[in-house]
Formats: structure tokens, sequence, C-alpha cells
């Protein structure tokens, strides 16, 4: 059995189906994934990796992550990073501290150095998007971050150490 209806009454109710699916995506405020990355490189110093003698190994320019807003983002989102470029995490103490992939696009080398600027630790090649934990095998107050396969071109490892300055 039919019922009679009446287009215009058929035509509200699509109207109001319609207005209330477009305001059911309205957010007062953004979410997480929808607000843009910066991904361009921003040189806010020079990095310095130097043997244990005290003889330079290479320069990168860096930008440089010294509070929890940066430190939390990273280099996370960027398609891509210089290969003379890097990001340099300070914290204000020593002690042992692990990094992870997620949301990071791009394969890096993580250095975790110590309060005295000793390299203490050398994660090579990490795994983008990995959820992995890279930890530091002893207590650092940096981490310095570079494009994977940085330290062995450069044969950079445990003991060398790092100076910088800011720009």
């Amino acid at each position: 059995m039919r019922f009679p209806t009446s287009s215009l009454n058929l035509k509200t109710a699509c109207a109001y189906v319609a207005c209330l699916a477009l305001l059911g995506g309205c957010d007062a405020k953004p979410r997480q994934q929808d607000r843009p990355v910066d991904t361009m490189f921003v040189k806010e110093g020079e990095l310095t990796f130097r043997r244990q003698d005290g003889t330079t190994i290479t320069k990168i320019d860096i930008e440089i992550a010294d509070d929890q807003e940066q430190r939390t983002s990273g280099l996370m989102g960027r398609p891509m990073l210089d290969e003379r470029c890097g990001m340099l995490f300070v914290f204000e103490q020593e002690e042992p501290r692990s990094f992870w992939m997620m949301n990071t696009m791009i394969s890096l080398d993580m250095m975790f150095v110590n309060g005295k600027k000793e390299v203490v630790t050398v994660h090579s090649r990490t795994i983008p998007f990995s959820t992995e934990s890279y930890a530091s095998s002893a207590d650092c107050q940096y981490v310095v971050e570079v494009n994977a396969g940085f330290a062995d071109r450069y044969g950079i490892s445990q003991g060398d150490k790092i100076d910088w300055e800011k720009k």
C-alpha cells in the first residue's frame, strides 16, 4: 500500500537532513590532523661534529627544539631534510631519553649526547612512522637528528663531540 506524500514535505525533510549533516562536521577548534605542518627548514644555528681530539668532522645547519612543544613535534610531517641540515633537541638536564618515529616521514640517524656534549649513543637509519623506542644507552641532555646514513658517511660514533652556535 502506498501513502500519499507531499513533495513540499519531502523537500523540507531532505533540506533539514542535509543541513544537519553539514553542521555535524563543524568543530569549534581544528583537530590535530587538520592542522598544517610547517615543513620549511628555518636555520637557527650551526652545529659542529668533532673527533675526541677536537678536529672538525663536519658542520650542519640546525633548527633548535628547546621547549616542550618543539621537542614533541620535532621533524614530524617533514617530507624531506637537506643533507647539511638537522635538528638539535635541547633538554634542561641529563637523564635517560628515548625517541620514536611516529608521524616522521623520513628515516633519520639519532645521536644522543650527554651534558659534556659527547655522543653516547647513535641510532642509524631509523624506521619512518615506527613506534619503536630508540633509547640512549646513558644519560643525555641533547639529541641530534639528521638524515639516515649521515653518521656512517662521516664516521660519527660514541665519544665524538658536538658544539653549536645559535644564529
